[in-house]
């Protein structure tokens, strides 16, 4: 039973997602194509840079410019400039998403601290469990997830290199 298991037999277990990104790109799931290769790795690589517009969270706002440009939204293409009252429309949804996905992380640990006894001061201790400790980065059942998810790594690295260089572009 999943619930009953560690994090470390968890990570060792068929139910670990194997490379989802890439089989999702190359249409290439576990149970028709067991391994992937390098190859598929160059195939997934070369379908980002010629078909997806990459945007990323840790850079929310310059992905939203970046596809304001692409799609013409900011009126480039036309001689236009983006209106400064587009910018802040933009950037005033994204940080009140932002904001709410905050409040709902806070509320989650609120609604879990309840549930199991444990109170505001005792989440805030730094008391690390066995169960933190199995997933923190270079444990095994980090080390056995990050190499069953080796290829989505690599595609994740290029791609923020290919978004470094679309927003370049622009």
């Amino acid at each position: 039973d999943i619930l009953s298991m560690s994090y470390t037999a968890y990570s060792k277990s068929h139910l670990v997602e194997d490379n989802w990104m890439m089989r999702t790109i190359l249409d290439k799931p576990r149970e028709s194509y067991p391994e992937l290769t390098s190859e598929d790795m160059h195939a997934a690589k070369e379908l980002l840079r010629i078909k997806a517009i990459i945007g990323l969270y840790d850079d929310i706002l310059g992905a939203i410019r970046h596809y304001s440009r692409y799609f013409g939204w900011d009126g480039f293409g036309s001689g236009e400039n983006i209106s400064e009252r587009a910018v802040k429309c933009f950037e005033k949804s994204v940080l009140e998403g932002m904001k709410r996905e905050v409040e709902e992380d806070e509320l989650m640990t609120a609604v879990i601290a309840s549930g199991s006894g444990l109170n505001q001061e005792s989440l805030e201790t730094p008391f690390i469990t066995a169960q933190e400790e199995e997933t923190r980065e270079g444990s095994m059942a980090w080390e056995n997830i990050l190499e069953r998810n080796r290829f989505d790594l690599e595609l994740y690295l290029y791609g923020q290199k290919l978004y470094s260089y679309q927003v370049g572009l622009n």
